[in-house]
């Protein structure tokens, strides 16, 4: 078979084990309620709207979110990446299929990004295997399946292209691109999951440095990257900074480990992984699953006769593995900024991986078994997880009719709110909701919805409640870019104890039309990261029809090394089998 061929193959292969592992959710015409899903199940339809009705692919605020009064998700966390989605529920209708379409769509582009990035460096019958292992683990199939987890699945999607970037950042090529790329879409798909990785990185270059195994070249290879994915970001990271300066939001709160963290010991993880199956809510059972954790133990078995890299992989994952529990760590910086991960299980998603690079690297024999072996254990799995689900008495159950129940959820830790606004903010009836924001201040009238919507602006009644000048405030939270006219005039708007708040004189209008225009940094940085995006285009075509040296190596071959070692980098061999 020629590779072509054979890659077509492959190919064919992931897309139908995505297909097989997805196909007791395809088949059952509703959604149980889990984790995450209501928050995310709110935001899909709330970005839905924007694309369809707003024709704005970037919003800032989702207008639809926090019970209408409006919620700036996406200035902290993308929707972008909701796109399948909304093309899918485009076409189709409903809710339900586009749904579970959207998470096979996952499935797919996790298998075809573990197996392209494999590829670069194993062989393929290897990178088949490796990307099997990756897309059928326990602990993606959880975070899909069980806790409706859309970002940190995104992130789980992209990690084998961070990994592949930090990778060939070590070689002596100066490789800076695939690592810039990789970082610039995580941090898109899931921030939290790129600051993860990128405390990760930086400990294994510490390491590297104190050993004297980190070189110049790499170094300033990283740091490129670096650079170049936070220019990148820029249009995410600069609106951010925005909003947390203008209000206190819930995100500032000190951080602290969530007891389902804490309380999850190794013995737990040990027993979890033992079992192909995993409890709903409380029960929840986190786990890399039996397949990897028997890799994680034939690894031990062979470390003796391992190769050196095949040594330190194998001590990286165990170690990634351990942390990924209570054992140790945990409970000392429970209180300190890497509590933010919530619970520290999530690590498991970088064991995830580890563990299937751990078996292309050792495993060199009955590949096929082992793919059909994985399949059959994930398929498994997504069974128990439904009857798991139908066993709860009280769940909800979302079909096409009442897909739009729940609207109003924002998350468990209302991270985007501001501490001034009720967390209930988007089930209280508008007047109990006012009367903090009334407190203090000369209230002339408040709004009520109309229903009326074009291109992202809402209209509202005012109602007087005197015929003084004053504050009218409306149902909508005070984030930082909102624009309220009337037919003739442009308000200025303020923030009244986290609600928006629009001063008038004695002569009161009878409506006002709110929408969320931006601020100037939010068009500023989005512009620069815009350019730069194009300069990398720009450069990349100009560098394939006409390659040069690198700028960094060329440079650091004409100046003698720092204090780093030597600048002169050996040649570090890719991870193949030899038969």
């Amino acid at each position: 078979m020629t590779s072509k061929k054979q890659t077509y193959f492959h190919l064919l292969i992931l897309l139908g084990i995505a297909v097989v592992i997805c196909l007791p959710f395809l088949t059952m015409g509703k959604i149980y309620n889990q984790d995450d899903f209501l928050f995310h199940k709110a935001r899909m339809l709330a970005y839905y709207t924007s694309v369809m009705k707003d024709h704005d692919f970037l919003p800032r605020v989702l207008p639809s979110m926090a019970g209408g009064f409006g919620y700036a998700v996406d200035i902290f966390y993308n929707s972008f990446t909701l796109l399948p989605f909304v093309l899918f529920k485009a076409v189709l209708g409903g809710f339900v299929l586009p749904y579970n379409l959207y998470l096979l769509t996952l499935t797919i582009t996790t298998s075809l990004m573990a197996y392209g990035c494999a590829r670069k460096v194993f062989k393929p019958q290897q990178a088949l295997l490796g990307a099997v292992l990756y897309a059928t683990n326990t602990y993606r199939l959880i975070d899909l399946f069980v806790r409706g987890d859309i970002g940190e699945s995104l992130a789980i999607m992209l990690l084998p292209l961070v990994v592949l970037g930090f990778y060939r950042s070590l070689q002596p090529e100066s490789h800076w691109r695939t690592l810039a790329i990789g970082m610039t879409l995580l941090f898109i798909a899931h921030p939290l999951s790129a600051g993860i990785v990128t405390i990760l990185m930086i400990c294994f270059d510490a390491y590297r440095a104190i050993t004297h195994q980190l070189t110049k070249i790499q170094f300033l290879t990283q740091g490129r990257a670096a650079l170049t994915a936070m220019i990148l970001t820029l249009f995410l990271t600069g609106p951010m900074l925005e909003q947390a300066a203008y209000q206190k939001l819930q995100l500032s709160r000190a951080p602290a480990l969530w007891p389902v963290g804490l309380n999850f010991s190794l013995a737990k993880l040990l027993s979890n992984s033992l079992s192909n199956a995993s409890g709903v809510w409380a029960k929840i059972s986190p786990s890399v699953g039996p397949l990897a954790l028997l890799i994680l133990i034939f690894a031990l078995f062979q470390f003796k006769t391992s190769s050196k890299s095949d040594r330190q992989l194998t001590a990286v994952t165990w170690l990634i593995f351990i942390l990924s529990s209570n054992l140790m760590l945990w409970p000392i910086v429970q209180h300190s900024f890497l509590a933010t991960l919530q619970f520290e299980w999530r690590l498991l998603m970088v064991a995830a991986l580890l563990s299937a690079m751990l078996a292309m690297r050792l495993i060199h024999h009955h590949h096929i078994a082992l793919i059909a072996f994985a399949t059959l254990l994930a398929l498994s799995f997504n069974y128990a997880v439904v009857n798991s689900l139908k066993a709860q008495d009280s769940i909800l159950v979302v079909n096409n009719k009442n897909a739009n129940t729940a609207n109003n959820a924002i998350g468990g830790t209302y991270d985007y709110l501001p501490t001034s606004v009720s967390p209930t903010i988007a089930t209280d009836p508008h007047r109990s909701t006012f009367a903090k924001a009334e407190s203090g201040i000369t209230l002339a009238g408040f709004g009520t919805r109309t229903g009326q919507q074009s291109n992202g602006a809402e209209t509202y009644e005012i109602a007087s409640t005197s015929k003084q000048s004053g504050i009218i405030l409306l149902p909508k939270i005070a984030y930082k870019g909102y624009t309220v006219s009337s037919t003739n005039k442009t308000y200025q708007v303020q923030n009244v104890n986290g609600l928006l708040g629009v001063k008038v004189g004695r002569s009161h209008p009878s409506a006002l039309t709110v929408q969320y225009t931006g601020t100037w940094i939010q068009h500023l940085t989005t512009l620069i990261s815009l350019i730069f995006a194009l300069g990398l285009l720009w450069t990349w075509w100009r560098l394939k029809h006409h390659p040069r040296q690198p700028f960094i190596k060329s440079k650091l071959n004409q100046s003698p090394p720092g204090r780093f070692a030597n600048h002169k980098t050996p040649k570090i061999k890719p991870y193949t089998t030899t038969q």
